[in-house]
């Protein structure tokens, strides 16, 4: 089995008034842009941002995200691919394949890119990973 800490354990109903005055914590590959982008540039930067919902996600919803990347990642564990559709034969069995294949995709880009992202801010720190965004 595997342990996943999401971040620095905070007091969730402060969270919202004390979040510019505290670091994030936990595995990069599980952050929302609106981490990524506190983490690198700093506080002001998210407030100044004009996508207004960015600041939210990090301010009021930041595991949500994350707990949305670990179900998928769940999901796309488990699922044992195509082959597992291969004796379905109705235009609904296939319309569902191909979505779920399209999905499947979409995941692995993501996680790629995740997991690089995860491993050059390791290697590279956060600072350095300014110029790389």
């Amino acid at each position: 089995f595997s342990v996943l800490d999401f971040g620095l354990a905070v007091r969730s109903q402060k969270w919202h008034l004390e979040w510019q005055g505290r670091n994030i914590a936990g595995d990069p590959r599980y952050f929302s842009p609106s981490a990524w982008m506190q983490l690198t540039y700093g506080y002001k930067y998210l407030e100044a941002h004009p996508e207004e919902k960015l600041l939210r996600l990090y301010s009021h919803r930041l595991d949500h995200y994350a707990f949305g990347v670990m179900a998928a990642e769940v999901f796309f564990a488990l699922w044992k691919g195509p082959e597992e559709f291969k004796d379905e034969k109705s235009e609904e069995g296939a319309k569902w394949r191909q979505a779920i294949e399209a999905a499947r995709k979409a995941w692995r880009a993501y996680w790629t890119q995740s997991v690089a992202l995860f491993q050059k801010f390791h290697a590279i720190g956060a600072v350095a990973i300014r110029q790389y965004l």
